[in-house]
């Protein structure tokens, strides 16, 4: 015999409703679960001939398949790693299916089609069932895919990309456990491709896996996106009234989060009064409180990524205050290309490792330092060579050279 449970309970329950709500309340939650159920099956119909319409018009022109599981959503204000690379490999030639869990900026049910070959959906079990190969590409910060999961798929007929782009840490994922047994676990038989993105993480990873299984993949920039030029009739008026201040703007988007020197800020607000400060993102873990309140620090808020441009612009040095220590030694700030496509001075502390790589990048040492370097900066922002230095390193880190490097190896 089966087992019954499952029955039992859906009895008991139909018993306590009976009791408290009556004969109409028993009927009326019967008809809501039974709706839910019908539209469940008609909407799984819908989306299973959606995919297979998808499959039949294009694989067959497709350099092949890419999933990348629910993890960030799409339409997060401040476009991430995983929504350029999915844009990039899907305008080389592959297609590429986004997966969302509609966790908090994403509402999409099904198949959304953003280009030719990019696909939102929300069916990510849908294309585990009904594709038997292609390429997973797991995010080491994804929280939900364990090993047992990769190999899994890896016996289903997928092959899998992990994408290690952050030091697996609280402070930027909270309960990591999983994810480091995950990361401990995965080896050269079970992964086939490793893509790190900082020179600290490449070290770790070369050590377990051979050479021609992982690839250097810093951040990059979409250049056309950031290379604007000032136009104060554009110019957004929270911007706006700060220019009219006639000081030196000193700017920072991104995350605001436990990994940024709010005590660094602090200082340089209260030495340099006569420069604005100006932070632009998301309050991550409410660490925002321990800024003081100078009046020279303006916080705008978070905007979005199709608005950033419009105010980075208009800084005159663009910084990267991070605090010492893990995070900051394994990271590559996506702002740091999209600082230079901007053609802005970039101030960074020590511990940015992967901002040595790039000429013209100004490291602080300590506190005094990073007003010193801020005020080279301020010298050299106009200076034809320094922006031209700028500019072609930003055209040299584009999302599209990231692409075609993550190509290649797809190829071999």
């Amino acid at each position: 015999m089966g087992d019954n449970t499952p029955i039992i309970k859906d009895m008991f329950k139909a018993i306590q409703v009976l009791r408290k709500e009556g004969i109409k309340g028993l009927i009326s939650r019967f008809s809501k679960r039974l709706t839910n159920t019908i539209n469940t099956i008609t909407h799984t119909r819908d989306h299973k001939a959606k995919l297979r319409k998808i499959i039949t018009s294009k694989l067959h022109k497709a350099k092949g398949v890419l999933i990348y599981p629910p993890t960030v959503d799409w339409n997060v204000p401040l476009f991430q790693r995983p929504q350029h690379l999915a844009t990039e490999l899907s305008r080389l030639g592959y297609l590429f299916f986004y997966c969302t869990g509609n966790n908090l900026y994403d509402n999409i049910q099904g198949f959304q089609q953003l280009e030719n070959n990019l696909y939102v959906t929300s069916r990510f079990d849908l294309l585990l069932r009904d594709l038997t190969e292609g390429w997973l590409m797991i995010s080491s910060t994804n929280p939900l895919i364990t090993y047992g999961d990769i190999r899994k798929y890896r016996r289903k007929g997928f092959k899998i990309i992990y994408d290690y782009i952050d030091e697996i840490h609280p402070e930027i994922s909270g309960n990591v456990e999983k994810m480091q047994e995950r990361h401990r676990l995965i080896n050269k038989d079970n992964v086939d491709i490793v893509i790190a993105v900082s020179t600290r993480l490449y070290g770790e990873m070369i050590k377990r896996f051979p050479e021609n299984q992982i690839i250097l993949l810093p951040n990059g920039v979409q250049y056309e996106h950031f290379r604007i030029d000032r136009n104060i009739e554009a110019c957004p008026d929270e911007i706006r009234k700060i220019i009219e201040e006639g000081k030196p703007i000193i700017g920072y988007f991104g995350a605001l989060a436990k990994w940024i020197d709010y005590e660094l800020l602090n200082f340089v607000a209260e030495n340099r009064q006569n420069w604005n400060i100006v932070l632009i993102g998301w309050n991550y873990d409410n660490t925002m409180k321990q800024l003081k309140d100078f009046r020279n620090i303006k916080y705008l808020g978070v905007k979005h990524y199709n608005e950033l441009p419009k105010y980075g612009i208009w800084f005159d040095v663009a910084a990267i205050p991070f605090k010492e220590g893990e995070i900051a030694k394994s990271s590559s700030p996506i702002k740091l290309y999209e600082y230079m496509a901007l053609n802005k001075p970039v101030v960074a502390t020590r511990d940015l490792r992967e901002c040595y790589r790039y000429k013209g990048i100004l490291i602080a040492n300590d506190k005094k330092e990073f007003i010193e370097k801020i005020e080279k900066g301020l010298m050299i922002k106009d200076n034809p060579e320094y922006i031209k230095l700028l500019d072609e390193q930003a055209k040299e880190n584009t999302w599209e050279a990231r692409a075609i490097m993550i190509d290649g190896y797809i190829s071999k």
